[in-house]
């Protein structure tokens, strides 16, 4: 088992461009450098969560909204959610936790503040729709990257990201090399000739003083964690997205996990 914490970016001719394009840093896509003021939420936290939170997408009538359909919610265009706000319509809310979202969360950023600024507990949904739409375009507080499929090793790294995620600094798991092949599918491995664990992952091995890899899973993702395949380590294994791997494996290119470890509060590397 190594461990090291990190912000250098390793070396690689992999994955050379992300599919979700030059996404701007954040602090410049929230407005300016009030947007490290104003607290934001996680696209996947907010969607784990969802009953906890009233959502209002500030963008305007003319926009195409469909792409926050399933988010449940409430539009009210930006410059009519303040003008609401100050003149006291929306009494009824305060208390509960609102989130902000547009498309990139420059618009929202500045409805959660002026918001804030009322007293509200208002949040700017981090990336906005594109965020919501793709989690691995969101950049969390804390990234763990797994290049090691030995057992020990795997249930570290879940443990670590389910216990940062549940002492509220979200998590995303990052699979490289190895790292990748413990989170095929129960078919995959049958395949393979190799007995799956029951649960999540196919590592049939537990380790003595830890919890089942399966239920470190299952409640890391039940808090909103993000779990991120590299694509070309998944294909050089023969490992496919949504049919080989499980469901809960996204895709990843590798300047996807270079701009999360350089916007991440920390991270760590098991190998």
């Amino acid at each position: 088992l190594s461990l090291s914490h990190t912000h250098h970016h390793p070396d690689t001719h992999m994955c050379q461009r992300s599919k979700l394009g030059d996404l701007p840093a954040l602090g410049t896509s929230g407005g300016g450098s009030s947007a490290a003021m104003t607290p934001s939420v996680l696209p996947s936290v907010l969607r784990a969560k969802r009953d906890e939170w009233i959502v209002y997408d500030v963008r305007e009538p003319d926009e195409d909204l469909t792409d926050l359909a399933d988010a449940k919610a409430i539009h009210k265009p930006l410059g009519l959610l303040v003008r609401e706000a100050s003149h006291d319509k929306l009494e009824e809310q305060r208390g509960s936790k609102i989130a902000c979202v547009c498309n990139t969360g420059m618009r929202s950023q500045i409805a959660a503040r002026e918001l804030r600024a009322l007293g509200f507990d208002a949040y700017n949904v981090q990336r906005g729709a594109a965020g919501w739409k793709t989690p691995v375009a969101q950049s969390p507080p804390f990234v763990v990257v797994l290049k090691s499929a030995v057992s020990e090793t795997v249930n570290l790294a879940l443990a670590a990201a389910t216990s940062s995620t549940v002492n509220g600094h979200p998590a995303t798991l990052v699979l490289m090399g190895d790292g990748i092949s413990p989170f095929r599918t129960k078919e995959a491995s049958s395949l393979e000739g190799k007995t799956p664990l029951e649960g999540e992952l196919v590592d049939d091995i537990e380790v003595p003083a830890f919890k089942k890899p399966a239920d470190l899973l299952k409640k890391f993702l039940s808090l909103g964690g993000v779990i991120a395949g590299c694509t070309t380590c998944a294909t050089s294994r023969g490992l496919e997205f949504g049919k080989t791997l499980k469901s809960s494996v996204l895709q990843m290119q590798m300047p996807d996990m270079l701009r999360m470890l350089r916007e991440c509060d920390s991270s760590t590397i098991m190998s």
